[in-house]
C-alpha cells in the first residue's frame, strides 16, 4: 500500500460521490416539475397560441434536462450501485450474478 501511495506515476482524485448524488436529485426534481407542467398543459387541451408556445418551451427544457441527466456521473454511480454483481456459492463453484436493489419509482 505504501508503495502505491508513493508511486509518482499514480494520481488519485476524489470522486465527490455525495455532491454528484445531490446534483442528480436536484435534476430529478427539475425534470419532475417540467413533467408536471407538461401534463397540465396537455390535460388543459388548450390550442391557444401562448399555450402551444409554452408547451414547446417545456419540451425544449425537458430535452436539455434529460440529456444532462443521462450524462450525469452521479447517474452512472447509481446504476453501478443498483447493478452490483453478487457472488454466490453453488455446487459447481462460485457464481456471479447481477442483482438489482428494489426501488420504487417516484410518483410525485
Amino acid at each position: 500500500m505504501a508503495e502505491f501511495m508513493t508511486n509518482k506515476k499514480t494520481t488519485v482524485f476524489r470522486r465527490f460521490d455525495d455532491v454528484h448524488i445531490r446534483l442528480l436529485l436536484h435534476l430529478q426534481d427539475e425534470v419532475s416539475a417540467l413533467e408536471k407542467e407538461l401534463l397540465e398543459l396537455e390535460e388543459a387541451g388548450s390550442v391557444r397560441q401562448d399555450a402551444a408556445a409554452r408547451k414547446a418551451n417545456v419540451m425544449r427544457e425537458l430535452r436539455k434536462a434529460m440529456a444532462e441527466y443521462g450524462k450525469s456521473p452521479a447517474n452512472t454511480i447509481m446504476v453501478t450501485i443498483l447493478t452490483r454483481p453478487q457472488i454466490t456459492s453453488s455446487p459447481t463453484g462460485p457464481q456471479c450474478k447481477q442483482t438489482e436493489q428494489a426501488t420504487k419509482p417516484r410518483t410525485d
